[in-house]
């Protein structure tokens, strides 16, 4: 499990994590998805399903 750190997020809003996480997924040609957003902002990682899968 990835450990959080608190010290990182403190000063960051709410705003902030989700525009920088649908950021980040889109460059990597990802889904902006819920679940794939919260591995972003808070260090995991999510693969995209495959069609079908």
């Amino acid at each position: 499990m990835t450990r959080f750190h608190q010290s990182l997020y403190s000063d960051t809003s709410l705003d902030e994590l989700v525009t920088y996480s649908i950021q980040s997924l889109l460059e990597e040609n990802q889904e902006a998805t819920f679940e794939n957003s919260v591995a972003k902002c808070y260090g995991g990682t999510r693969r995209k399903k495959k069609p079908g899968v």
